[in-house]
């Protein structure tokens, strides 16, 4: 992916949750590199909004299906690529878990309860995120209609 230095690059990053036998739990997957515990996440591409590549993003990297809920949760900015990244986050309820995906033998893939997510999230702007996320009634989020 050649990039201009300086070039501000907008991604979405879904947080995906499901209510599994009355318990809230959270999916994290592996970076690629590090192998550090993170959520889907990927480039707005010309044409996408971040809702449908946050939800395409699921489905590639976790093997995820489900919807988006509720207004993003916020965003923050990072840098990669010689660039500035404008990450926007989004909830993602999550109605179905696949056993097969497109990275699955590139990534690892956890559900964990909210005290281990936000464990093993790396510190910085996304886990401030997550820690509003948990003070957030989610089982009563509204599904987003795009």
């Amino acid at each position: 992916m050649a990039r201009i230095e300086g070039e501000l690059i907008r991604q979405a990053c879904v947080i995906p949750f499901r209510i599994h036998q009355g318990t809230l739990k959270f999916c994290l997957i592996t970076s690629l590199k590090k192998k550090k515990w993170i959520f889907p996440k990927g480039v707005v591409e010309p044409g996408e909004t971040p809702t449908e590549t946050g939800l395409k993003e699921a489905w590639e990297e976790a093997g995820l299906r489900g919807q988006i809920v509720g207004e993003p949760v916020g965003s923050y900015t990072d840098r990669k690529w010689q660039a500035q990244l404008d990450v926007c986050v989004l909830l993602m309820s999550v109605t179905q878990c696949e056993d097969d995906w497109p990275e699955m033998r590139k990534r690892q893939r956890a559900w964990m309860s909210p005290a281990m997510t936000l464990e093993n999230l790396p510190p910085g702007p996304l886990k401030m995120l997550f820690e509003q996320v948990l003070r957030t009634p989610l089982a009563t989020a509204d599904p987003v209609r795009n």
